[in-house]
């Protein structure tokens, strides 16, 4: 869906779950450079805006921290972002059940 259109839960849901794999994906090779938007909307295939809306509701819901960061000069630089503990539960059930609906294909 193009623009700022709405879209299906489950596509909202999708796009959560790839953000999750791509921080998690980060996090486990202990890489704690920060993760921009762009790079964040190429892995997933959809657009910043959507990114954008998906840290939100995520952060909101309290499964992802993000923390702002700066240069010297005031420029603003990637985001780092982080998975709660209740983030890895949610990101857990995200995954069983992608994985149990896949099966029954």
């Amino acid at each position: 869906m193009a623009g700022r259109g709405r879209a299906s839960v489950a596509d909202m849901a999708r796009v959560e779950l790839a953000i999750l794999q791509s921080i998690d994906a980060v996090e486990k090779r202990g890489d704690a450079a920060g993760l921009s938007r762009a790079w964040l909307a190429k892995q997933v295939g959809v657009s910043e805006w959507r990114i954008h809306a998906a840290i939100s509701r995520l952060s909101e819901a309290g499964l992802l921290d993000q923390e702002v960061h700066f240069t010297e000069a005031g420029a603003q630089l990637p985001n780092t972002y982080s998975i709660t503990d209740s983030g890895r539960w949610y990101f857990k059930g995200l995954e069983m059940g992608k994985r149990i609906a896949s099966e029954k294909r």
